[in-house]
């Protein structure tokens, strides 16, 4: 991955780019994972954008820190807020099927735990 001249780095982009995705879906899943797996298996479920999303932050933290600009860490800093926050609505709204929420807030638990090692390796 290489940084884009006067822009933003690769890793970054993708980054904003799979929360876009996270935050396209607006309304709580109403039906199991597994109903909605059998039922449209073509189509992307909830959890499959949460799992892109914590795959790109995996991506910035294979970046070398000098790649990285200011720029990139306000974005990235920006995406997770957003991607926490969605989160935690749809947790809010799926008490009702426990285990997904259940893997909602494992995910937010990754991802604040990526985004720390992310901070941390560039302050570093």
């Amino acid at each position: 991955m290489t940084p884009n001249a006067g822009g933003l780095h690769e890793a970054t982009r993708a980054v904003r780019d799979a929360a876009g995705a996270l935050l396209a879906h607006s309304q709580p899943e109403t039906r199991s994972f597994w109903t909605h797996l059998f039922d449209r298996p073509r189509e992307r479920h909830y959890l499959d954008d949460v799992r892109a999303f914590v795959g790109a932050l995996e991506g910035v933290a294979d970046v070398p820190p000098a790649e990285l600009a200011e720029d990139d860490l306000r974005e990235i800093q920006r995406q997770v807020a957003l991607a926490i926050e969605h989160i935690e609505q749809r947790v809010d709204r799926s008490m009702e099927h426990p285990d997904s929420a259940q893997a909602l807030v494992r995910a937010i638990y990754g991802i604040r735990q990526r985004h720390e090692h992310i901070t941390a390796r560039q302050r570093a």
